[in-house]
This record gives C-alpha cells, sequence and structure tokens, in this order.
C-alpha cells in the first residue's frame, strides 16, 4: 500500500504547520506550503506546479482562504477529493493573478461553521449552487465555532470524511 499523499493549505491568517499539520502526519506524507497570499499574486500557479511534480494528491484540505485554493487546485486533478473548512469561494480580500478552474468537478466534504463572521455559509453554499457542484459534497455544520478551526473539530471532519 502506497503513502496517501495530502495537501494542507493553511488561511490567510494563519501559519504553515501547527496542530493540523501534525495530526496529519500520521495519516500519510502531507506537503503543507507555506501560503503567502498578500505577497505573492502568482501563488495559484506556484502552488499547482509544486503539486503536479509530487504528482496527483489523495487529498487537498483548505481552510478560508487555503479552502478557496484547495477548491481551485483539486478541478485540476480528476481524483483528488478535497475538504473545505469554511472556503472563500466568493468572499476574498486579496485576489490572485492566474488562478484557473480546471476542467474536472471538485467533490468531497465542506464544513461550514455556524458563527462565522469572516465567511458566510450561506453565500458559500450559493456558490456552489451556482456552479452545480453543491451535490458533489457532503456538508458538515460546525455548530458554535466562529471562523478558526479548533483542532478537535479538524480532526473529527476530517474522520467522517474517511468514513
Amino acid at each position: 500500500m502506497s503513502l496517501r499523499k495530502i495537501v494542507y493549505l493553511h488561511g490567510l491568517e494563519s501559519q504553515q504547520g501547527g496542530q493540523k499539520v501534525d495530526y496529519l502526519s500520521d495519516k500519510g506524507y502531507v506537503f503543507a506550503p507555506e501560503m503567502l497570499y498578500k505577497q505573492n499574486p502568482d501563488l495559484f500557479q506556484d502552488t499547482l506546479e509544486e503539486i503536479k511534480e509530487l504528482g496527483e494528491p489523495d487529498l487537498i484540505i483548505g481552510s478560508s482562504m487555503g479552502g478557496y485554493f484547495a477548491y481551485m487546485l483539486a478541478s485540476h486533478f480528476e481524483n483528488v477529493e478535497v475538504i473545505l473548512f469554511n472556503p472563500a469561494l466568493k468572499e476574498r480580500s486579496v485576489e490572485f493573478r492566474n488562478v484557473t478552474k480546471g476542467k474536472y468537478k471538485v467533490k468531497g466534504t465542506i464544513a461550514l461553521s455556524e458563527k462565522d463572521r469572516v465567511i458566510d455559509p450561506k453565500i458559500t453554499l450559493e456558490t456552489l449552487g451556482e456552479i452545480d457542484e453543491l451535490d458533489n459534497f457532503k456538508i458538515k455544520e460546525m455548530k458554535n465555532i466562529g471562523h478558526q478551526i479548533p483542532i478537535y473539530s479538524f480532526r473529527d471532519i476530517y474522520k467522517q470524511h474517511n468514513k
């Protein structure tokens, strides 16, 4: 059995590494790059090329801005699933050059925080509905949680996705 390849993309105000990456490292090989969202307008293309060099991942996980990137990156690979935590699919404070949607439908789990004041869960669901991909997702509502995802919720969603 080959080692599972996981890509983890942190959010705009988060740092590389941490408890989530530590948790995932027990599950397989984790590629968790530093995402310099504000400094690198070509970050999407740079990250896509790095992932292609590693070979198609099994799973891409992203939170907030990282969730937007995870969604868009996964569309470039045929058999990749995603776990998106409060993805910034529509509501972004930073824009990027050359962000392209690939030819593949994105599928997986989307976890939305009930008390998120940064990313409106309703707008996220509307956006997926508009592009006809809402049916490709298991939707998990995280009760009494704001935009930041505690490690216990992260672990729970990961486990539910992999059932």
